[in-house]
């Protein structure tokens, strides 16, 4: 039977206050909700909230070096390797960025993101070739969402 448009109303409600209400308990414990699934207590977490902090704030070099000494305390983070690369090209070094992508989408080859990135960084880097290699891997890793699908595809022809 459908639902009713006030029974409708009533479920987004439910979701929007339990949303409101994570947001508010994070931010009374002076929480930030992206770094918070990303940064576990691992041992390189404060680098990378350092890191993440001083991105924000513009200052890439000093991001870059937290970002490696929280990848130098937890190498196998995928996330740390991501934003490292993050930084690098916003810092406009294309080539390491694309190392940077290419090492988080080896440790989670899953994460089509990972994969669109390090294809974007190749073909700031003047490498269409492995853009192209890398955007077809995105293709094929994205699983639900068909406009990304399609834009890994386009961007993938435009650069044939």
């Amino acid at each position: 039977s459908p639902i009713c448009p006030k029974t409708r109303f009533c479920l987004r409600m439910r979701k929007t206050m339990r949303f409101l209400t994570t947001s508010a308990l994070a931010a009374l414990l002076g929480l930030g909700l992206a770094p918070l699934a990303a940064a576990q207590a691992g041992p390189g977490a404060a680098a990378y909230r350092e890191g993440v902090s001083l991105e924000r704030g513009r200052q890439f070099p000093q991001a870059i070096e937290k970002y490696r000494a929280a990848i130098a305390a937890e190498g196998n983070n995928a996330r740390y390797h991501y934003s490292l690369g993050s930084a690098l090209y916003k810092s406009r070094q294309y080539a390491q960025a694309a190392a940077s992508f290419r090492q988080a989408a080896t440790l989670k080859p899953h994460v089509s993101n990972y994969h669109a990135r390090q294809a974007q960084a190749h073909a700031k880097a003047n490498q269409p070739a492995e853009a192209i290699a890398a955007y077809n891997i995105a293709y094929a890793t994205e699983k639900t969402n068909l406009a990304r699908k399609t834009t890994f595809k386009v961007n993938a022809i435009r650069l044939m």
